[in-house]
């Protein structure tokens, strides 16, 4: 009924959304909210998201490779036919 185009815009669309829901729930200890007691707990609440901002930014980086590959892979399936 769907094309297989669909289902792989879907995929890709999915595992993003995950894979960055899974980074979020791990970096907020997986918990619901905290009050933040000391100026330690700052600091390693500052650290954190320090490395969730860089993780998300190698995120984006591979998902625009992966983008720029499956756009060349397009291209030379349809100048194949």
């Amino acid at each position: 009924m769907f094309g297989l185009g669909l289902i792989e815009m879907l995929i890709m669309l999915a595992i993003p959304i995950l894979v960055i829901g899974g980074i979020v729930r791990v970096a907020s200890g997986g918990r619901g909210r905290r009050q933040v007691g000391s100026g330690s707990d700052l600091a390693a609440l500052e650290e954190r998201t320090a490395r969730l901002e860089e993780s998300l930014a190698n995120m984006q980086d591979q998902m625009a490779r992966l983008a720029e590959n499956q756009e060349f892979t397009t291209k030379l399936l349809s100048d194949r036919k």
